[in-house]
């Protein structure tokens, strides 16, 4: 399905490396521990979102499926669905993140011993990539 996988952390000082791989990405992970409840945490939704609008903003990828993932979900201490929602403002059943964008967007939760979330994710990853190959295809005959 894909040739490699490059992970970055969301550190501030990382963040300006991450628009040199933005142009070869086939597909984007926006990954957030799904735990991390302290008031620190909290005050950087804000900071989240901002970082979350600027990569949906970002042209290089435009038309690139992107996947925002609440990591360990089967945990007690993580994030509702009502808390995702009010605290970060997405909506767990919403295919598109906001309209205007190009981009096939999800948002999923996931957890490492949930082999079903794992599952979910591959095959929402087929979906969009086989989607974007055939369109990529269709643009180059002339359709």
């Amino acid at each position: 399905m894909f040739q490699y996988l490059l992970g970055f952390g969301g550190q501030p000082h990382l963040r300006k490396f991450w628009c040199h791989y933005l142009q070869s990405a086939s597909v984007v992970f926006f990954v957030i521990d799904s735990t991390q409840r302290d008031y620190q945490q909290i005050q950087d939704a804000d900071k989240f979102k901002s970082e979350l609008q600027s990569l949906l903003d970002n042209k290089m990828i435009d038309w690139v499926p992107f996947l925002v993932l609440f990591n360990k979900s089967d945990l007690q201490n993580s994030f509702t669905n009502e808390e995702i929602l009010d605290e970060f403002g997405l909506a767990l059943d919403q295919q598109q993140i906001v309209a205007k964008y190009t981009h096939q967007a999800k948002i999923m939760r996931s957890s490492a011993l949930q082999t079903d979330q794992f599952q979910d994710i591959l095959s929402w990853l087929k979906q969009v990539t086989k989607r974007r190959t055939l369109l990529k295809s269709q643009l180059k005959e002339g359709f």
